[in-house]
């Protein structure tokens, strides 16, 4: 049985975007979503970018691509390429602590720089032509924000860029695992009419990139995530209802093909992919990427046909704002499409876990919302008892703490809903033993 090699027309999907829009996308995923996971001690430390790996043939311009960015947007960038640098500058150099007693891992010194500027991008060049032990330094900066024993802030970016293993130097696919965090991102350069018109600027003696407002534009990312976020989030959950078995799909003999030795589908569902699909969603939706970079991103990361099923639903989705539907419950009509419904009480509900304005105001609007779901022929107790839970949970236990004891307006739409769903089992118990 042959070992598999990654073949570029097995990997990647034909893209029809532009240079102009991939950038875009690779602003919208790398630079300005939100992750989340934490990046030091301190709860405030908001995690910006999303894990991006660019893959195509050596000199395309991948490189040069990442580092503008990073130039037009962050106060540091730092191009570090894998192959030419020992595993421990990312893993650490191993050296005695003050009191001698034990071992500390110390990096090189550009994590410091980077964790000290006011914003950075790291990008990982040659991702895909290194030892084992790189690649594991390399994914722990990636994965765990940690280089050593040093945490690496939540304004550092990363960007990870690879040749494919059959045109790399000492090329080797990557692992199911690693496969599977992150958005594998074909990468589309310049047409040849606008790399000559680059070509006849690129002499000049200095040249010195255009200082983009990054605060600002992170103070707009920051106002939209909530409402962004909560109607993705509720276009993910009424898919995964529909299509439970998208859910998790880990392949089958990944990486080996025994008639031909070739790659299988490296991108794979996951719960941790779904996650990362809802926040590149939402970042999405706040830059207002058009249908076609909306389905190059969700092809970067799910497999072909579950992409293709995705896309679909999403424009099918039609879902409101949740400000739109908690400033005016009255006006949300509860119609026959009960995906909907559920949609638009799930979305309302992740809306109101957020430090939002009117935020209290807005969850009186929601037990409103909540009784008219519950009174109307097409909904029922049933379809709010989920979301109702998890509005009246204390914020340790992973709810938004207005139930009742914060919002009183919610006490008699409580009252009502449980008493609606033990009148319905009665009957059914009743109609059981009938039978």
């Amino acid at each position: 049985m042959k070992t598999a090699i990654r073949q570029l027309d097995r990997t990647m999907f034909q893209s029809s975007i532009s240079h102009d829009e991939f950038v875009e996308v690779l602003e919208a995923v790398a630079l300005f979503a939100i992750g989340r996971e934490g990046a030091s001690d301190d709860e405030d430390d908001i995690v910006w970018g999303l894990p991006v790996l660019i893959h195509d043939e050596p000199g395309t311009g991948k490189s040069s691509v990442a580092s503008k960015l990073g130039r037009q947007w962050l106060d540091r960038t730092h191009l570090h390429m894998l192959s030419q640098h020992p595993a421990e500058d990312l893993g650490g150099y191993a050296v005695p602590n003050k009191t001698r007693d034990a071992i500390v891992q110390i990096p090189a010194e550009f994590v410091k720089d980077l964790n000290e500027a006011d914003s950075g991008l790291l990008i990982l060049d040659e991702f895909g032509s290194v030892d084992q032990a790189k690649h594991a330094a390399a994914q722990s900066v990636i994965t765990e924000r940690r280089a050593g024993a040093t945490r690496i802030k939540g304004h550092v970016r990363m960007i990870a860029i690879a040749n494919p293993p059959e045109v790399a130097t000492n090329g080797e696919p990557l692992s199911m695992p690693a496969a599977n965090r992150f958005f594998h991102m074909p990468f589309v350069g310049a047409d040849r009419e606008a790399f000559k018109s680059w070509l006849r600027t690129a002499g000049k003696l200095r040249a010195k990139t255009e200082k983009l407002d990054r605060a600002a534009h992170e103070a707009k990312v920051l106002d939209a995530w909530p409402a962004a976020y909560a109607q993705e989030q509720a276009i993910v959950a009424g898919y995964l209802d529909r299509f439970e078995a998208d859910l998790h799909t880990m392949p089958e003999g990944y990486g080996i093909d025994g008639d031909d030795g070739e790659q299988d589908e490296i991108r794979w569902t996951s719960r941790r992919v779904w996650e990362m699909l809802t926040r590149a969603m939402a970042s999405a939706r706040i830059h207002g990427l058009n249908p076609t970079q909306v389905d190059f991103i969700a092809r970067s990361l799910l497999p072909e046909g579950v992409a293709s099923r995705f896309v679909a639903f999403r424009t099918d989705s039609d879902i409101p704002t949740p400000e739109s539907v908690l400033d005016d419950p009255e006006s949300f009509e509860i119609g026959k499409r009960i995906d909907k419904t559920i949609a638009v009480l799930d979305m309302t509900v992740s809306f109101l876990a957020n430090d939002v304005p009117k935020r209290d105001e807005r969850a009186v609007a929601w037990w409103i919302l909540a009784s008219r779901v519950i009174d109307s022929k097409n909904g029922g107790a049933d379809l709010v008892k989920p979301f109702a839970r998890t509005m009246s949970l204390p914020a340790a236990r992973g709810g938004c703490a207005l139930g009742q004891e914060k919002i009183p307006e919610a006490g008699p739409v409580v009252k009502r809903l449980y008493k609606v769903l033990a009148t319905e089992k009665k009957v059914k118990q009743a109609m059981k033993k009938g039978n």
